[in-house]
């Protein structure tokens, strides 16, 4: 089976009222990166942006609630043939909305 890095944010962030702008490292060999925020209401991590592009480390997740704080995850994603591997998360990193 191939394997992939863990993909980790980096501590900086810029946040709007619903939204967060991150970046994260380059994860060697990848195919793109899955951005998951977690839903605390229903206790479980939710796909909020898939990176299509192995070359983008950053991105704007949107859908957030102004004066909350998000916890999010990235995980690098490898496509061979018709299978797909995701690679574990790294630093995750929690974000407040004004």
């Amino acid at each position: 089976a191939a394997s992939i890095a863990p993909c980790s944010f980096n501590s900086s962030y810029t946040a709007t009222t619903t939204s967060a702008s991150v970046s994260w490292n380059k994860v060697p060999g990848a195919t793109g990166y899955k951005i998951y925020k977690y839903d605390s209401a229903n206790k479980k991590w939710v796909l909020a942006k898939t990176i299509t592009s192995a070359s983008t480390t950053s991105a704007t997740v949107t859908g957030l609630t102004s004066g909350t704080t998000t916890k999010l995850k990235v995980n690098a994603y490898l496509t061979k043939g018709t299978k797909t591997y995701v690679g574990k998360a790294g630093t995750m990193l929690s974000v407040t909305t004004k």
